[in-house]
Parts: C-alpha cells; structure tokens; sequence
C-alpha cells in the first residue's frame, strides 16, 4: 500500500512505526492472555473495546497518500479493564461473591460492552453479525465500502517504489497479494450482516 522505497533505499519509517504499532498491540494481547482472558471478537465493532479481538488495521488515506496513525489502537480497551475487575477485583467483606460478579456483569453490560468469542466468530457457519476476525467498524458494509475505496486508491499507486531497489520484480508479488485481498475478511462480516443472526 506505501510506495516505501521512493525515495531510494531508505524505507518510508512508517513502515516500521506500523510494525512497531502492531507488535504492541500484539504483546497486548498476549499479556491478556496470561491474565486469563480469552478473544473477544465483538469488540471491533466497539471501538476497538478490547486487545483480545483481532484488529485489522485501520488504515485511512490523506492527501500524502495512506494513513497509518490509528492503523492499531493503544493501550487496552474498555471491555480488557472490565474483563479484569470481574476476574481480579477482590470482593468486599460480608458482600457475596456471586452478588459481587453480577453486578460487575450488569454494570459492563450497562456501558455497552459485550462480548462474543471463538465458538460465536470462527466456524465457517458462524452467523452473528458483529462478530469477525480481522474486521473494523461499527457497520460492516459500511467499512466494507470504505476498505473497496482504500484499496482502489493504492492499487492506482501501486509499482516498482514498493519494493527496494534492485529487488527482483517477482517481488512485488509479496507486496501486492496482501493489498489485493486486503478486503477479504470485511466481505465476510458485510455477508453476514445479510444473512447472520444476532444474539447475546
């Protein structure tokens, strides 16, 4: 998508400012992890509500060509915090424990987060319409329209000043596959936006 080597040999430092985005997000998610937590692939949908989802990388483009400044988000999500309080918050004296936990489920619940995971996102059958893996926003069709738009604007810029110069041209083969296809798992939450079925 970044033309990274137009300027010569030097790649564009974005390229390594997204990596680094995405090794932390990643590190995020393995942390959360070993806390005990596992995927929470709604909350994509939820402005990015948790590090245990799998983010696609929100890409927009500016007059200077692709933006990669909120391509991952940073720190952990509103649904990770409250994935902790239920897990690690100790519960008061003389109060009961299963008392303690519902309400901490009624007051997440409260604020809008939810949570859909593996068994409600990966099976090739699986239906819920806010639940994908490497997907954005709110509205599937909606991103799907936008990522449609992205991807028509860097496969216009797409050539040579992707690789480094004096690569093999057959290179531009690694560069290329990724942003052709880098729709294809959006198709999939817009397809089941069609023919899902939502629950909780």
């Amino acid at each position: 998508m970044l033309a990274a080597y137009r300027e010569g040999n030097t790649p564009d430092p974005r390229l390594e400012a997204m990596a680094l985005a995405r090794l932390r997000q990643l590190a995020a998610h393995e942390v959360g992890h070993t806390l005990g937590l596992v995927h929470n692939y709604v909350a994509s949908t939820q402005d990015r509500a948790s590090v245990m989802d799998y983010p696609h990388p929100r890409i927009d483009w500016s007059r200077s060509g692709p933006d990669f400044e909120a391509a991952y988000a940073t720190g952990i999500g509103g649904w990770d915090k409250r994935a902790i309080v239920y897990g690690y918050q100790p519960v008061p004296t003389g109060v009961s424990g299963q008392i303690a936990l519902q309400e901490i489920l009624a007051e997440t619940e409260a604020m809008g987060l939810a949570f859909l995971t593996d068994a409600d996102a990966r099976p090739a059958g699986s239906a819920h319409p806010h639940t994908h893996l490497w997907d954005n926003g709110t509205d599937a069709s909606e991103e799907l329209t936008r990522l449609l738009e992205l991807r028509e604007r860097a496969l216009a810029d797409f050539g040579a000043a992707q690789i480094p110069p004096g690569a093999p041209m057959a290179t531009l083969e690694e560069v290329l596959v990724p942003l052709y296809y880098m729709h294809r798992y959006q198709v999939e939450a817009a397809a089941k936006v069609i023919g899902g079925v939502a629950y909780t």
